[in-house]
């Protein structure tokens, strides 16, 4: 088997490629989702089989923050996206009676001018000697990824150890019941569930893949909520006097009780993460 046919560095070069071609069709919708998910993907990897790469812990580190900083400026534009669909579907179910004042027009109108300038920040850093050093790494793990020739047994090792991690995060967060854990707790599922994908060339990783993407789905889902209750409560902090806010708080108490249902799903009761 050559190099680009091992998993792991098969893996790392198909991310690294869909990264790198999906930035010219930003600021597509789809585009921004599925070059985030992308290097959700990569960064997830070097995490979890970093030793099993044929790279410097430096130059892992290095990558990584990168990778975070080029997610981070997609996420705040993708936010935006997720919010003004969801906040309009939203409202479109609300009896007419109910949307009160010029809440509609707020809310999209401040969402689309955050995701406008968040537009801009991403069109300024792809013009930016950062960006054009991170493309240079990923140009070079697109055509020669790294990656030893990896034992599938140390490869699996290494997706046990991330799902293992995942499960104990899933208790702990269950447990406090803090947003904060159970957000920590989707990352750790991200990571358990790529780790999987990863193995999916050896016949492996098919019952972790599946696990770990429901449980990721389901506190994604959580995760929305509980950013769209934050983002009310910023825009209505804004509306003039003598405007009501009735509306945004209808709004508000929906996000709040889809919020408690999939923390239902993922926790059950008594705080104790069920076999979703």
């Amino acid at each position: 088997m050559g190099r680009r046919d091992e998993p792991l560095a098969a893996y790392v070069g198909e991310q690294a490629r869909r990264i790198l071609a999906g930035v010219p069709r930003l600021p597509d919708a789809e585009a921004v989702h599925r070059t985030r998910v992308a290097t959700r993907r990569l960064r997830s990897t070097l995490r979890v089989f970093a030793p099993l790469l044929e790279l410097a812990p430096a130059d892992v580190a290095w990558a990584d923050e990168e990778l975070r900083w080029f997610a981070g400026l997609l996420g705040a534009v993708r936010d935006r996206q997720v919010q003004r669909a969801r906040f309009a579907t939203a409202l479109g179910e609300l009896p007419p009676e109910q949307v009160l004042g010029s809440v509609a027009a707020r809310i999209e109108g401040t969402l689309y001018a955050e995701q406008v300038q968040a537009q801009e920040e991403i069109a300024k850093a792809i013009g930016s000697p950062r960006y054009d050093a991170l493309c240079t790494v990923l140009e070079a793990w697109r055509v020669d990824p790294p990656g030893a020739d990896s034992d599938p047994r140390a490869l699996r090792k290494r997706a046990r150890k991330a799902a293992e991690k995942a499960e104990r995060r899933l208790v702990a967060a269950c447990a406090s019941g803090a947003d904060v854990e159970l957000h920590r707790a989707r990352k750790a599922a991200k990571r358990a569930r790529y780790a999987g994908e990863l193995l999916r060339p050896l016949g492996h990783g098919k019952s972790q893949r599946k696990r770990f993407k429901v449980v990721q789905v389901l506190l994604g889902d959580f995760q929305d909520a509980v950013v769209a209750e934050a983002t009310l409560r910023r825009l209505v902090s804004g509306v003039p006097a003598g405007e009501s806010g009735f509306t945004f708080g209808l709004l508000h108490a929906h996000e709040r009780a889809e919020a408690e249902r999939l923390r239902g799903l993922v926790c059950g009761r008594g705080g104790v993460p069920g076999q979703l």
